[in-house]
């Protein structure tokens, strides 16, 4: 999942993933539990559980994530986009429509997951450049998806610009 929120000189992207909770405040009691993992509470209301949803909603997700790289632009053959060998698929677009040109915004899906290792690489590299606000070009990822920020510019920027912050 993705938040953005654009400004006049700033850009806020959050990435985030939905995980499984360490502790559930609210435990309902559960009398009993079927093998299709419904459970009943005390209450009679019956209801899966998070370990039985959980494959199925990552599943689904997969399958649309699939879909949208399906359908997302391709950047032409001679300007391929890649980061971590994976191919990358999307476009840039003015992220204020209203406002003189100078922040471009690249949405983008890749064709593979990032691996845990490649995602943990990606965000140290993000934290650990020094005035990480002054660069102009700032790049987020997880999982399949892939967010560029480009300040100060008026056309898009070259892609090995982009790859070389996060690789």
């Amino acid at each position: 999942m993705t938040y953005a929120f654009t400004g006049a000189a700033n850009a806020q992207v959050d990435l985030f993933d939905i995980a499984v909770p360490d502790y559930l405040d609210t435990l309902p009691d559960i009398l009993n539990a079927d093998r299709e993992g419904l459970v009943t509470t005390r209450t009679g209301r019956r209801f899966e559980r998070l370990e039985s949803i959980r494959p199925r909603a990552l599943g689904r997700a997969g399958e649309i994530a699939d879909q949208l790289y399906a359908t997302a632009p391709a950047g032409s053959s001679n300007l391929a986009r890649s980061i971590y060998g994976r191919n990358v698929r999307g476009s840039w677009a003015a992220a204020d429509l209203i406002a003189p040109p100078g922040l471009r915004f690249f949405l983008g899906l890749l064709d593979q997951t990032l691996t845990p290792e490649q995602a943990g690489e990606a965000r140290r590299r993000r934290s650990a450049v020094a005035q990480q606000d002054a660069d102009p070009i700032q790049v987020a990822a997880t999982g399949r998806i892939l967010v560029v920020v480009a300040r100060d510019v008026t056309q898009d920027p070259e892609w090995s610009e982009v790859s070389s912050r996060i690789q």
